[in-house]
């Protein structure tokens, strides 16, 4: 019978004495960002998705149809669960293959505004409620792009530990997954960025009408999807 592990605090039970790989610790600033970013998600992308389920285009550029921005909103309000529980994790890489895509939606959608600023309801005008959306979502996104930048530049600053005797070994991902992994991953992160950096000729396949900053916005989210499937592979 083997003897169970012991540590300063003494006899460690046997079933926790499994030693992980060495990790970075988990930034508080990278859990306050995620959960600020997920309440506001929660708000924003419940309106957009019930406007563009009834026919509505809510969003804060003017749409040509209300199915861009719905599945923006639908975005929005998918990813604020994994959001509120990150900070659950311990460590960084742990999280990281869903905080990666939040700094490219973030910064992504920031540069779209501001490359479309031209198409924003602040500036075509329209409706008063969508008028004062579209100027709020400006610098909240704005602000956001830059605190979710910083807080990952913070979250690398940290040094990385030793292997930990209690916490438990983390379970890989399945061999036979990682190819299709791979080819998922680089198949969004393909279509995402034809759709950002060449909005002219991939909104065509879309099988909607959009227009620039519509592509160029859903070109984002499809980005930051095949950033973190790719992620989860490292």
């Amino acid at each position: 019978m083997s003897a169970p592990a012991t540590g300063r605090g003494g006899t460690v039970p046997a079933a926790t004495a499994a030693v992980s790989a060495p990790g970075r610790p988990l930034s508080s600033a990278v859990v306050v960002l995620s959960t600020v970013v997920a309440v506001i998600s929660l708000g924003v992308g419940a309106l957009l998705a019930v406007a563009g389920a009834a026919g509505y285009a809510a969003g804060a550029w003017v749409s040509p149809e209300p199915l861009s921005p719905g599945l923006i909103g639908a975005a929005m309000v998918g990813v604020a669960p994994g959001l509120l529980t990150l900070g659950r994790a311990g460590t960084w890489e742990e999280v990281r293959s869903l905080y990666l895509p939040l700094v490219v939606v973030m910064v992504g959608l920031s540069a779209v505004t501001l490359l479309n600023a031209g198409s924003l309801r602040v500036a075509v005008g329209g409706p008063l409620f969508l008028v004062l959306f579209s100027l709020g979502w400006v610098p909240v996104v704005g602000v956001l792009a830059l605190a979710s930048v910083g807080c990952l530049a913070a979250q690398y600053r940290r040094p990385a530990t030793g292997p930990s005797r209690t916490a438990p070994v983390p379970v890989p991902v399945p061999a036979w997954s990682r190819p299709l992994l791979a080819v998922l991953g680089s198949g969004w992160l393909g279509i995402g960025a034809g759709l950002l950096f060449l909005p002219g000729f991939w909104s065509a396949f879309v099988p909607w009408t959009v227009n620039r900053a519509d592509a160029q916005g859903l070109g984002v989210w499809a980005l930051s999807l095949g950033v973190g499937v790719l992620a989860s592979l490292a």
